[in-house]
């Protein structure tokens, strides 16, 4: 990586491709389902590539509070996701997602159209206490295990996103669950933005759980920042409005590696996305 400036652009443009890769994948699987091609099938609730299946973490964990069965496929099903989450973090987030890529183009609409608020948005930046983090998390569950309802299903917007998607070109209608995710995106877009991101969404939650410091993620170094101002640049950049710099980063932040970008089209190397 000689030019470190044109490495953070071209990852950044691999993550584009990477997320309208994804949406595209999305709509053809039914596609390819209703013309008889069945080697893949499902949604990112769970999806099979032939004899190959992998399955959400946080589907698994409610599949097994609410039938307190330890069912060992499931469970080998959810690992290819966390060998990821534990190398590489929650890129999942920021690669895959369908609900963060349309969250990011709606950021980016603010920030074009409507200034403003966005500005107002930034300036509002702080990270979140992993107690509260995984608190958020562990009381889903703990409902979901309590009332015996299957509410990861409910508040999952990429499972959500990729099922509607299936069920509207199988010709099946959508279901009330994307009522859910478009309050989602309204209470977003005028009052938290990318809070469920950020916050409350057990998908990034559960894969956030498989945390440890040699994996993939943000590292600033102090002495290289030159800049004054604030906010700085790569906390501007941050889709999660969080701040880079500080030490309680994770396990919010997803990896996308935009404050890198943004360190370096400054001129310095003061954030660095390296294991």
């Amino acid at each position: 990586m000689k030019n470190k400036r044109s490495f953070y652009l071209t990852l950044n443009r691999l993550r584009v491709l990477s997320q309208i890769t994804t949406i595209l994948f999305l709509i053809a699987v039914p596609l390819l389902n209703i013309v008889g091609v069945h080697w893949i099938l499902g949604t990112l609730y769970s999806i099979s590539f032939g004899k190959l299946d992998i399955a959400d973490p946080a589907i698994v964990a409610q599949t097994i509070l609410l039938t307190w069965n330890l069912y060992i496929p499931l469970l080998i099903a959810a690992l290819i996701p966390i060998l990821i989450a534990f190398i590489c973090g929650r890129v999942f987030c920021s690669w895959i997602c369908p609900h963060n890529t349309i969250s990011e183009w709606i950021t980016a609409f603010q920030k074009r159209f409507m200034t403003k608020r966005w500005r107002q948005y930034q300036k509002k930046s702080k990270n979140v206490g992993i107690r509260v983090y995984f608190g958020i998390l562990a009381t889903l569950l703990l409902v979901t295990a309590l009332f015996k309802t299957p509410l990861v299903s409910y508040l999952s917007p990429p499972g959500v996103i990729s099922s509607q998607i299936s069920q509207l070109i199988r010709g099946s209608g959508i279901g009330l669950e994307l009522a859910i995710v478009l309050l989602i995106f309204i209470a977003e877009f005028f009052l938290f933005q990318r809070y469920w991101c950020k916050l409350l969404c057990p998908v990034g939650a559960m894969l956030g759980a498989f945390h440890w410091k040699g994996k993939l993620r943000v590292q600033f170094q102090a002495a290289e920042c030159k800049c004054g101002k604030r906010p700085s640049p790569c906390q501007m950049a941050c889709p999660l409005q969080l701040e880079p710099k500080k030490k309680n980063l994770y396990p919010a932040c997803f990896n996308c590696g935009l404050c890198a970008k943004a360190c370096e089209n400054t001129g310095h190397k003061a954030i660095q996305l390296t294991f």
